[in-house]
């Protein structure tokens, strides 16, 4: 069986610990024996000036993507306010023309109300213009049918007179004022 250690060849697990780097594992007194073993915390370990000068590297690449990782997020929280600024200006915007949209839809109903009125009112001359159309026309027919009944009684009086000479010449005179 072949050790998990990278200290000595014996294979038992007691109060172990390990590089954070590489992660191999020491015993307690191999990792007090060990030189160049760096102690972190606790369990933890450095085995060797390459893990740790990894560690440093490791670190300052952290650091730089941290850095990087900060600029992205303060990038991304200028353009986020940009974008909530833009979105209030829209909001508003929308606000405005709805306003204008209601305020236009408010004067087309007066319009349409007025022009309603408009209708209702020539509708109704209309209809009185025609009533007293109706009752002139009526006037006039009564009156025609009185003419009639006052020409058939003229005929009849003509019919009876015609042979009066006096007639005759008081038919003459009447046509001739009437030319």
């Amino acid at each position: 069986m072949q050790s998990q250690f990278q200290c000595c060849n014996k294979s038992k697990l007691t109060n172990n610990y390990f590089c954070v780097k590489c992660f191999h594992l020491f015993h307690k007194s191999c990792q007090e024996r060990v030189k160049g073993l760096i102690t972190i915390d606790g369990h933890r370990i450095i085995c060797s000036d390459g893990c740790a000068q990894d560690i440093t590297t490791r670190e300052q690449e952290h650091e730089d993507e941290k850095n990087k990782l900060l600029k992205t997020i303060n990038d991304l929280e200028v353009r986020m306010l940009d974008q909530e600024r833009h979105i209030a200006l829209q909001q508003k915007q929308f606000c405005d023309l709805e306003n204008d949209c209601l305020e236009m839809e408010k004067r087309f109903n007066n319009e349409v109300d007025s022009y309603r009125q408009t209708i209702q009112k020539l509708q109704s001359q209309r209809l009185d213009m025609l009533s007293t159309e109706q009752n002139l026309i009526k006037g006039h027919k009564d009156e025609l049918n009185e003419c009639r009944e006052e020409l058939k009684t003229l005929k009849c009086v003509l019919l009876k007179h015609r042979t009066h000479k006096s007639f005759k010449y008081r038919c003459r005179l009447f046509q001739n004022l009437l030319m």
